[in-house]
């Protein structure tokens, strides 16, 4: 009998086993049981393993879901004691993380996940000196609830916003009307956005982790939190 092997472009990287682990990229559900943001990367802090987020999407949160339908609860969350900083880690009720982010949703065979290999510095567009050539933006890549996996590149970085997810993350009298001067813009012909992509993970292409979604300008622009000013996080890495 002949025999036929057909390979995949891009098999999934975690097997059946590895099926009940936490990966970046999840579905956060809310009370009601329904999908409203995104988690961002995976990694520890005080020696306890979790997922970041943006702060505003854990107002009514309380579950992480993976893409196999595997739930968790959620820990007390450790928000950035600032506030300027648009993001949050979560504790989970997890055995294990795995250094990984999705880059297919909520497909389960499409596409293989992305191995996070450390942290990266956003690049806004320059001129070269010496050339005179333009240089573009940190190419990165986002994946979101709503609108699955998706790429653009930097247009700005060290901004600073007026929005909801500034607002909301206020837990003082008084709300604070914009994040602190370290939003990073992402922005493309084919990058998506939109509600529910919230608090997902921004990476390049090496695997480099950058920022998580804080807010939309509209469904091609995109306002990132850099993850590193979250003191005492450890990200989860792969290699």
């Amino acid at each position: 009998m002949d025999v036929t092997l057909r390979f995949l472009d891009n098999p999934i990287t975690a097997s059946a086993s590895n099926f009940n682990e936490v990966v970046g990229g999840g579905n956060l559900e809310s009370l009601a049981g329904s999908g409203q943001c995104t988690a961002g990367f995976t990694g520890e802090m005080n020696g306890v393993p979790g997922i970041l987020t943006a702060t505003h999407c854990l107002q009514n949160s309380k579950k992480y879901v993976n893409r196999f339908g595997k739930k968790y609860d959620f820990g007390v969350p450790i928000t950035d004691s600032s506030i300027y900083h648009e993001i949050s880690f979560v504790p989970l009720n997890s055995p294990s993380i795995t250094g990984e982010v999705y880059r297919a949703w909520p497909s389960t065979t499409s596409t293989s996940n992305m191995k996070i290999t450390g942290m990266g510095i956003a690049q806004a567009p320059y001129t070269d000196w010496y050339t005179g050539l333009k240089v573009g933006g940190t190419p990165l890549c986002h994946i979101g609830l709503n609108t699955g996996f998706s790429c653009g590149a930097v247009t700005v970085v060290d901004e600073g916003f007026t929005g909801a997810g500034c607002n909301a993350s206020s837990k003082r009298l008084i709300p604070i009307a914009s994040c602190a001067q370290t939003i990073i813009t992402v922005e493309g012909s084919n990058f998506r956005i939109n509600v529910g992509d919230s608090g997902g993970p921004f990476f390049d292409g090496s695997g480099k982790a950058y920022g998580l979604a804080s807010a939309m300008g509209n469904s091609r622009t995109a306002y990132v939190t850099p993850i590193k000013y979250l003191q005492g996080f450890k990200l989860k890495t792969e290699f």
